[in-house]
């Protein structure tokens, strides 16, 4: 059993399934997408030299057959797949939960026949399956050892402690690599912070005097790379602030390793991480 609801850029939906609206005949699509190969010829070596491989665009073409009122439902969703705009289409099933966005090539149908088709052909530019649910893994030197209510004893209560093991595992629950958002938040004034991936060694760091309140938010996701410093609800570009040779990080399925540093105040400074798990088929 499945689920299977489309959205467009209006935030507009139709439940295409389960649905008394719509029966769902076939969906092509929806498996790992095609691979595009590039090689070369080398004189006198037999066969081919390997260059490059890149993941092809992901074409989902749904069929429905629309129930009574035939017209009344047909008419429903052209009002929701409109041709050439972008479209959002959730699929969730017992082992899935994601979704993909991508826009309508066509909306096809066979409008005199005794039982009516539509076709509804989606170009998925990104052509990864996303889960719904965001992970996050919070790091920060300051834990907080209390909540309301409380009493505070004679000899005093510890509120919060520095911890002292700053390496955190980030779960990448997809089956292909993804990248990450990394956002700093400080509490006082921290200076040059850097992260660093534990399990390749690269970093990522930033010449920059963080002030109380700054936030600064990474996101190393191909086609989406920024660095924004949020100061005073303000928002900035701070990429020339990037040090040299930093790695744009990308998870690897399964667990990720990361920690950081500050040259000074890193215990003024919290660190979260959110992955987008990704995945080629559902």
């Amino acid at each position: 059993m499945f689920q299977l609801t489309l959205e467009n850029g209006r935030g507009k939906q139709i439940v295409l399934h389960p649905s008394t609206q719509y029966v769902v005949t076939n969906i092509q699509g929806l498996t790992p997408p095609t691979a595009t190969i590039n090689s070369s010829v080398v004189a006198l070596q037999d066969g081919e030299v390997y260059n490059s491989a890149r993941v092809n665009t992901r074409n989902i073409v749904i069929t429905v057959k629309p129930q009574p009122d035939v017209e009344k439902n047909r008419i429903s969703l052209y009002d929701v797949a409109k041709t050439k705009h972008w479209c959002k289409l959730y699929f969730k099933s017992d082992t899935r939960d994601v979704y993909i966005e991508g826009y309508i090539e066509s909306v096809e149908g066979s409008l005199f026949e005794m039982s009516q088709e539509i076709q509804i052909s989606i170009l998925c530019h990104q052509p990864y399956f996303v889960a719904m649910e965001t992970i996050i893994t919070e790091m920060s030197k300051t834990l907080d050892l209390f909540e309301f209510p409380f009493a505070i004893e004679k000899e005093g209560i510890e509120i919060s402690r520095i911890e002292d093991d700053l390496v955190k595992t980030i779960i990448n629950n997809g089956d292909v690599e993804t990248g990450i958002i990394i956002e700093m938040l400080a509490s006082g004034s921290v200076v040059n912070p850097t992260i660093y991936n534990a399990d390749t060694r690269g970093s990522f760091g930033l010449n920059i005097t963080l002030q109380m309140g700054d936030k600064v938010t990474i996101n190393t996701t191909p086609g989406n790379k920024s660095v924004i410093l949020t100061r005073y609800g303000i928002e900035r570009n701070i990429v020339n602030n990037i040090t040299k040779n930093p790695e744009w990080f990308k998870l690897l399925p399964g667990e990720n390793t990361f920690t950081y540093s500050c040259q000074d105040g890193e215990e003024l400074l919290s660190v979260r991480y959110l992955c987008e798990s990704k995945f080629e088929g559902v």
